[in-house]
């Protein structure tokens, strides 16, 4: 007759419910603290459901074929009893085909627990992609790697709580599976100790975060997923060993879902027994009794103490580069500062040094655009300002106009100095620019600028970018748009230089700015067409005033000429009006005394001097008669043709006079 032991099922059972529960109670607890470490292993928690369910149906299976054996073999003795045979206490039925629960544990063996097992690996796989956050994390932890961890204290003593039981069931059904029959609850044991090792390396990792040290619990966060991730390739690894592994009749049952590398941990005073036993069973033959392995097993502890213990000497020395510097933590606090050689410090985790600063190398940061430039390296050819220089987007600046800065200065020149800067703030910026500022700087050397770079911001070479871009802004909006993309270049690239130097000691970055330069400024390509047009119209209105001007210099010339012989011509005419003025005047004296003289003869002159100017184009004809009153004159109005016109006037002529 053989022992019906229940335990194994409800201890199955409480391992269940177990993971159920503490996988609730962490999903809770990661709400409140938001610690990613804390996420991955409740869903840790939950992918153990699998492997617990597993080994309860694997042991209530065993309990029933158990239960069916013993009561036919009881009805066999009492068979044996009624015919007469032997019937002992201890005789049992004969050799034979299986009962019909055997049959079905045989199957579920064979069939159920690997497919399932199958399964239970995809579900680590699965959980262990979606939780590490390289890949393609789920919302929650993509969430939790942006913000900081919360309610350390709170997690610490949760985590205790979680860790302490997980323990105990571990422990205890790791001393159950030594039962006969009950191999297959250690694959649960083993399961439900990564799970409290796990705890309690996060709860370590939560006092580290308490004290200011959070980048352990970053590091458990992936390294939770990574053993997710190995365990569910262990799974898939027993099952192609167990395909090909011999068979040997009579061997211990050991299910494809228990972890080799887990049991190491659970059961640590029989690593190398474990070892052997799995070779053994793979290989089907003894394997621990050869000599080799022997020896191998009286030496490899040393040796790996050995090697254990020098590797962990090794975090002694501390070799810092040709133009490198570090910080070395202690306690996780900045203690000093070692250049470039070979130093001695304590052990990790006493003293670390978690990273080294090239101080010397050259840095270079590209603001003014998103994407890729697609000038660089062509920087040669003419570039256009209708071209896209970047494929993504660029940043606008706001630049004065030139009209604006000559109010600007009127207005500040007029005004006191406290008053300069709201009456420059009145005025707002018309021009809009584009281009690249490309910021060289390095790491300050020595102890007390490397403690800056280290010990006051997170990123300072984001922080120097969000200055420089500030720097720049504010630059662009007091200058000339055509000045600084021309030939003010130059006195830019210092300005700004030495602006950005200021503000970045100012704010203690640990950073020296080597040099600025100013690239590409150009008008946005959406306004480029607009900004073109306003400078042909400002060139227009300046071809205009020169125009002007030359109107200006050819006609006031000609103007004061004309003037000029206009009041040449003046005085000329005022000057013989005088003259003839005076000249009549004496005229008339003189007449006067001709006139006193002979009063006849002067009225006959002029009586004669006025008929011969009245009658001077006209035809005279003078007739010497002797009544002439009494002639009769006959004026022909027909005017006589010339002679000579038309070859006729001279033969008239002669037939006349003949």
């Amino acid at each position: 007759m053989h022992r019906v032991d229940r335990r194994a099922e409800w201890a199955a059972l409480a391992g269940l419910v177990l993971q159920v529960v503490f996988f609730a109670v962490l999903l809770v607890l990661f709400r409140s603290n938001g610690s990613a470490a804390t996420l991955a292993e409740s869903w840790h928690f939950l992918a153990g459901v699998g492997i617990w369910f597993l080994i309860f149906v694997e042991v209530y299976l065993h309990r029933l074929s158990v239960q069916q054996r013993n009561e036919a073999e009881e009805l066999e003795r009492e068979r044996l009893r009624r015919i007469g045979g032997s019937a002992s206490v201890f005789s049992g039925l004969p050799e034979g085909e299986p009962l019909s629960m055997e049959k079905r544990l045989a199957w579920t063996k064979k069939w159920f627990v690997p497919i399932a097992s199958l399964g239970i690996a995809g579900v680590l796989g699965y959980l262990a992609f979606r939780l590490l956050p390289y890949w393609v994390p789920m919302a929650w932890m993509q969430d939790a790697t942006e913000t900081g961890v919360r309610n350390e204290q709170l997690t610490m003593v949760v985590l205790a709580v979680i860790t302490l039981p997980c323990f105990l069931v571990s422990r205890y059904v790791l001393g159950l599976s030594r039962v006969p029959g009950l191999r297959v609850v250690r694959a649960g044991a083993n399961y439900i100790m990564g799970n409290a090792i796990a705890c309690f390396v996060l709860l370590v990792v939560m006092a580290f975060a308490y004290f200011g040290a959070g980048n352990a619990e970053r590091v458990l966060a992936v390294a939770i997923p990574a053993v997710m991730a190995v365990l569910g390739l262990e799974i898939l690894l027993n099952l192609l060993l167990n395909v090909y592994r011999p068979r040997i009749p009579g061997e211990e049952y050991q299910p494809v879902y228990e972890s080799r590398f887990l049991g190491l941990f659970s059961e640590p005073e029989g690593v190398m027994r474990s070892i052997a036993h799995t070779i053994d069973y793979q290989f089907g033959f003894k394997v621990s009794e050869t000599w080799f392995y022997q020896l191998l097993q009286q030496a490899v502890v040393p040796l790996v103490l050995f090697g254990a213990v020098m590797l962990y000497l090794l975090s002694c020395f501390v070799i810092v580069r040709p133009g490198y510097q570090t910080v070395v933590l202690q306690f996780g606090r900045i203690d000093r500062v070692l250049e470039e050689g070979l130093y001695l410090k304590w052990p990790w985790p006493i003293e670390r040094t978690p990273e080294f600063y090239p101080v010397k190398e050259v840095q270079t940061i590209w603001i003014g655009y998103t994407g890729e430039s697609t000038w660089k390296g062509e920087e040669d050819k003419p570039i256009l300002w209708t071209v896209k220089h970047v494929t993504g987007e660029e940043f606008q600046l706001l630049v004065a106009s030139e009209r604006i800065l000559e109010v600007a200065r009127e207005r500040t020149a007029s005004q006191p100095a406290e008053s300069q800067a709201d009456a420059e703030g009145s005025l707002a910026p018309v021009n809009i620019l584009a281009g690249a500022l490309v910021v060289n700087y390095q790491i300050k050397g020595g102890e007390a600028g490397l403690m800056e770079y280290v010990e006051n911001y997170a990123e300072p070479g984001q922080a120097l970018e969000a200055i420089a871009y500030r720097q720049w802004t504010q630059y662009m909006a007091s200058v000339d748009p055509m000045e600084v993309m021309t030939t003010g270049r130059a006195a830019a690239s210092v300005a700004l230089r030495d602006a950005i130097q200021k503000e970045a000691d100012g704010r203690q970055l640990g950073l020296k700015v080597l040099q600025i330069a100013v690239l590409g400024l150009h008008p946005s390509t959406e306004i480029a067409d607009a900004y073109e047009a306003a400078i042909n119209a400002r060139h227009e209105r300046k071809a205009t005033v020169w125009r002007a001007v030359g109107d200006e210099n050819a006609i006031l010339p000609r103007a004061a000429a004309m003037a000029d012989e206009v009041l040449s011509e003046a005085s000329a005419d005022r000057y013989g009006r005088v003259i003839v003025e005076q000249a009549a005047a004496a005229r008339f004296n003189e007449q006067l005394k001709g006139y006193q003289a002979a009063p006849e003869v002067f009225y006959l002159r002029h009586y004669l001097d006025v008929l011969a100017s009245a009658t001077e184009d006209v035809r005279k004809f003078v007739v010497t008669l002797k009544d002439p009153g009494k002639v009769l004159l006959i004026v022909d109005e027909q005017e006589k043709l010339p002679p000579g016109l038309l070859g006729l006037g001279e033969e008239i002529l002669n037939e006349r006079n003949q």
